[in-house]
């Protein structure tokens, strides 16, 4: 599997921006609060007195902690969280604790989609 050339400890990848996808104030919020909470290596995350154990690019997603955390309503929340799983950018990875919280990872190939229209 390749990489997406993009470094966790930066707010968001340069993909987001070449595509203008940063300029809804609703999108900017969610994708930093989400790509904050990722890492590039296996890390455990503590929730709920869990201790989880993630893989490189998953994180833990909740949709009250995402809400009180960037601002947006809940309903804007999930809305965000469904919009960016149509798109193929997040998916729901397994969870030993599915009724607990939700585990997203970001799909790594959708980073690496290339306009198929060649420019003039």
């Amino acid at each position: 599997m390749s990489e997406i050339p993009y470094y966790f400890d930066m707010p968001i990848p340069k993909y987001f921006r070449e595509e203008k996808l940063l300029l809804n104030p609703k999108n900017l919020a969610f994708l930093t609060w989400a790509f904050s909470r990722c890492s590039t290596k296996d890390h455990v995350a503590f929730e709920k007195d869990f201790k989880v154990e993630l893989k490189p690019y998953q994180f833990i997603f909740g949709r009250i902690t995402c809400s009180e955390e960037t601002g947006l309503t809940e309903d804007e929340v999930r809305t965000q969280q469904k919009r960016w799983e149509k798109h193929g950018f997040l998916k729901k990875a397994p969870n030993k604790n599915p009724n607990r919280f939700t585990v997203y990872e970001w799909v790594l190939t959708a980073f690496l989609r290339k306009d198929p229209q060649p420019n003039p």
